[in-house]
């Protein structure tokens, strides 16, 4: 097998992986920044099932979550 097409198949192995986690919704979706765009996103993630990471850099807005 050449480099290329082991290289193609690893993607599609991972793919498959990936696709199978988002189906099941164990995929964790990681939301960078929590203001008035990524916390809504955030909480519709996780209405539709999937666990989240959300990450900011402004302290305060951490602890008022």
């Amino acid at each position: 097998m050449t480099q290329m097409s082991s290289d193609t198949a690893t993607r599609s192995q991972h793919a498959q992986e990936l696709m199978g986690k988002i189906e099941q919704r164990t995929a964790v979706v990681g939301i960078v920044g929590l203001g008035y765009v990524g916390l809504p996103l955030a909480r519709a993630v996780m209405d539709a099932g999937y666990p989240v990471l959300g990450y900011d850099t402004d302290g305060e807005k951490i602890d008022a979550l």
